[in-house]
């Protein structure tokens, strides 16, 4: 075993780095905040303000994950860590709009306060269905998928930056 593999493998992530794990919710947080007209965004048009805003979404959930490459977290536990928030909107809206297509019709305003989990990345299915309207409910599960793609590949870069590759 060369020694660059040996020293990834010896030390565990430093505590602050399950912190990171907050990001979800504070994007949550400012996806209502726009939504709320307290940010002034556009969100039925694809403009350049909500442009910027979805790709520094990304560039700060890839460098999340690269940090939890980087400082030798494992990856599985990592990314269901991190992404826990999203992962549990995520269910609790296929719960609620099951349970809506099933008959009961006062769970589907629960299931959409539930999507709006997937916080700033929501902006993927927004443009996504001003071409495509017939994603309908699955618009959310396309965002969900994007998240965890996008912080795996900054994983990916971190482990790779760490041991040398």
């Amino acid at each position: 075993m060369s020694n660059k593999t040996s020293i990834t493998k010896n030390k565990k992530a430093p505590v602050w780095l399950w912190f990171l794990s907050l990001v979800p919710v504070l994007s949550t947080v400012l996806f209502v905040l726009m939504l709320g007209d307290f940010i002034p965004v556009n969100f039925e048009e694809v403009n350049a303000v909500g442009t910027f805003v979805f790709i520094l979404a990304i560039a700060v959930w890839g460098a999340c994950g690269f940090l939890f490459g980087y400082f030798r977290a494992k990856m599985l536990t990592a990314v269901l860590a991190a992404n826990a928030f999203p992962l549990l909107c995520a269910a609790v809206y296929t719960v609620c709009i099951v349970g809506a297509l099933f008959g009961a019709a006062s769970l589907a305003d629960t299931g959409i306060l539930a999507a709006l989990g997937m916080g700033l990345f929501s902006y993927i299915d927004t443009v996504i269905f001003s071409f495509f309207p017939q994603i309908g409910y699955f618009g959310l599960y396309v965002d969900l998928v994007f998240i965890v793609f996008t912080f795996v590949v900054g994983f990916t870069m971190g482990k790779t930056k760490k041991i040398g590759a």
